[in-house]
């Protein structure tokens, strides 16, 4: 896409998120007013909950990937979005609307289907099982040389034969990475080492920056088409960092933005010109509780990485 074009933006923001964070999403409808992929018409919603054989971790007794979805028509393209949690993480109770168990213990669902769908796209959700219940963000086999790449394609071609039909991972357009906490490690394992950065140009870190300014720097630097989202806390390690970050950005000659509700309000009905190929980092600081970024923002992230 070239620079300084002007993109008709329209005020998404009322029909994607009411309330608190309206501001927020017209925000970030101004960054990623880029052109949609997606068909309009969703097809039939499936979730299924697998063991594959190529993945980050195998437990025992819960699956180590849950994808939730919609099927997409014949021969469209298969939009992903990848959700790596955090510190004592189990991905089934993740999508689960109620208490599930999880290998031994009982864990209350996250129902993090309900915002997916809410955001009204045609991607899939998928959430891999990092380390069950663990206070670690390792990445697992994920952290091996090509093996998400792997994963990506025993998911697509095997795990949902049924659902998306043969050559699903031909078909494959874009995989979008949403790392909340210390999933940020499996983030950055899978930029460094995954062989997938053909679909992976826009990243998003829920409170999640603790580490890695100079692994996202270098792989911001290797394309203009690459771009990251940081929304963080008032306070801790994922606020210093996306500072240092947006600072080392500026100075390197990236073009960053400022993501602040408190001052967008006059734009609502604006038309802006904006150049997403320049712009490496956008980013936002919020009240939200540190639990709580990725039911409060997945909707809104979703939708605007989408928007038509």
């Amino acid at each position: 896409m070239a620079l300084g074009t002007r993109w008709q933006c329209q005020n998404h923001a009322s029909g994607l998120i009411r309330g608190r964070y309206t501001r927020l999403a017209l925000a970030l409808t101004f960054f990623l007013c880029l052109p949609s992929t997606l068909a309009a018409t969703q097809g039939k919603m499936f979730t299924r909950e697998l063991t594959l054989q190529h993945a980050a971790f195998h437990p025992a007794g819960v699956p180590n990937v849950v994808v939730h979805g919609a099927q997409p028509p014949p021969s469209a393209p298969i939009n992903l979005v990848v959700f790596l949690h955090g510190f004592r993480g189990c991905a089934k109770a993740i999508m689960a609307q109620e208490q599930v168990r999880c290998g031994d213990a009982l864990v209350a669902g996250q129902n993090l289907a309900a915002p997916h769908d809410a955001a009204g796209t045609n991607s899939i959700l998928v959430v891999p099982q990092l380390a069950l219940l663990k206070r670690s963000g390792a990445p697992g086999a994920f952290g091996k040389d090509s093996e998400f790449r792997v994963f990506l394609k025993e998911l697509l071609d095997d795990g949902l034969a049924g659902e998306l039909g043969p050559g699903a991972f031909e078909r494959l357009h874009e995989v979008v990475l949403i790392a909340h906490s210390a999933g940020y490690q499996a983030m950055l394992a899978i930029l460094a080492r995954g062989q997938v950065n053909e679909w992976v140009t826009r990243v998003v870190l829920l409170d999640a920056l603790y580490g890695g300014n100079f692994e996202l720097q270098k792989w911001l630097k290797q394309s203009t088409q690459r771009h990251v989202i940081s929304l963080y806390s008032r306070r801790g390690k994922p606020a210093h960092n996306t500072k240092t970050l947006e600072r080392s950005l500026r100075r390197a000659g990236h073009q960053t933005f400022a993501l602040n509700p408190e001052d967008l309000s006059a734009h609502q009905n604006a038309s802006v010109t904006v150049t997403p190929a320049r712009a490496a980092l956008a980013w936002a600081e919020l009240k939200t509780p540190h639990s709580e970024f990725p039911q409060a923002h997945l909707a809104a992230i979703e939708r605007l990485l989408f928007a038509p």
